[in-house]
């Protein structure tokens, strides 16, 4: 059974569509949150069952660095990694295994999951009103300009009250 959400078919489907997918930005901030709470994959499937992560373990020990802690609302599997030490950094940063070093990666975006908040990481996707916009050429709106309506607004509103 594969984790998937309305969130993550619209993604996918948005993707499709726009012919453009999601890109990685940014960097670790080194705090250590992306190591707990962690789902797992196997052979394509999230880790559900105790018994199939004691056969990838089997299959391959570096897993063994992997320690059960719950289970998702869906069913899944929960794992926090051993090998996070008190400051939050890994103690086997240079020998970590291929999915520490590639997270985050797109399967998570359009599996319908996101970032922590804080991390430096970020999920950078072509949206609709981003394709409409350059079919039209209009430019993107300009941050300060919005954020100075907003205040206005909420300033009317005040006075109002």
């Amino acid at each position: 059974m594969r984790l998937l959400s309305w969130k993550g078919i619209f993604r996918r489907l948005r993707a499709d569509i726009l012919r453009r997918g999601v890109r990685v930005e940014g960097s670790c901030r080194l705090c250590g949150r992306c190591c707990h709470k962690i789902i797992l994959m196997d052979e394509g499937h999230w880790v559900k069952h105790e018994r199939d992560f004691r056969r990838m373990c089997e299959e391959n020990p570096q897993y063994e660095r992997f320690v059960i802690s719950g289970e998702s609302d869906e069913g899944f599997l929960l794992f926090d990694c051993r090998m996070l030490g008190v400051d939050n950094l890994c103690s086997e940063h240079d020998s970590r295994m291929e999915l520490c070093k590639r997270f985050p990666t797109e399967t998570v975006y359009y599996s319908g999951g996101d970032l922590l908040p804080g991390c430096g990481y970020r999920y950078v996707e072509w949206r609709f009103r981003d394709a409409y916009r350059k079919l039209m050429g209009i430019a993107p709106p300009d941050f300060d300009t919005i954020l100075e309506n907003e205040l206005g607004r909420l300033d009317d509103r005040k006075k109002n009250t």
